[in-house]
Order: C-alpha cells, then sequence, then structure tokens
C-alpha cells in the first residue's frame, strides 16, 4: 500500500529557493559594502524567483554595488513633498531577477 501527497509538488519552488540563495551568496560575496537586508523571494504558484537588497539609507551602498554588478541605477522621487528618493539597480545574478535598493532623504543623496 502506498500513500500519494494530494500536495502539489513543490520541487520547482525548491529549485527556484536554491538558486536565489546561491545568487544572494554571490551578492554578499561581491558587495563592496554589505546590505541591511537581502531577502529571496520564490512563490509557490511558478513565479520566477527574486532576490532584493535593501541599504539603509545608503546610495552609495546601492550605486557601488551597481557598479560591480554592472546594472543602472535609477532614482526616483517619493513621498507627498518630494523630499524622499528611492534609488534603486536592477538586473539578474546568475539568472534571478534582483534589485539592489534604497530609500534616503533627497539631501543626502546629493552629497
Amino acid at each position: 500500500m502506498s500513500i500519494e501527497s494530494t500536495e502539489p509538488s513543490n520541487e520547482a519552488q525548491r529549485r527556484g529557493h536554491m538558486a536565489a540563495l546561491a545568487a544572494s551568496e554571490h551578492v554578499g560575496s561581491v558587495a563592496p559594502s554589505l546590505p541591511m537586508e537581502i531577502t529571496v523571494r520564490c512563490a509557490p504558484w511558478g513565479e520566477p524567483p527574486e532576490i532584493r537588497a535593501f541599504f539603509y539609507q545608503s546610495a552609495e551602498g546601492v550605486r557601488a554595488l551597481a557598479q560591480v554588478l554592472g546594472f543602472e541605477v535609477t532614482t526616483e522621487s517619493r513621498g507627498q513633498d518630494g523630499t524622499e528618493l528611492y534609488v534603486s539597480a536592477t538586473g539578474s545574478v546568475r539568472g534571478i531577477e534582483f534589485e539592489a535598493w534604497t530609500l534616503v532623504d533627497s539631501a543626502a543623496a546629493v552629497r
């Protein structure tokens, strides 16, 4: 007698997590300054995995990592009065979607 699960297989999600974890380890090893947080996400419904690296109030941290990874940095005004800037760099790290980001005061970002 065998017992068969009615749960969908989670092997694709497991492989996605493992690939994203390996890519996030690479990010941590090449980052000139370490982010405060590196988040790996891989949803069970088939979305591709993704990695996000958060730099606490450090546009320079985002810029330095973007330079190492060969990504372009973008800056967007945020907040009702436009005094905050969302600084980010996106691309692919070892085939995994990646974003490094921070939110900074606009006066601090131009220093």
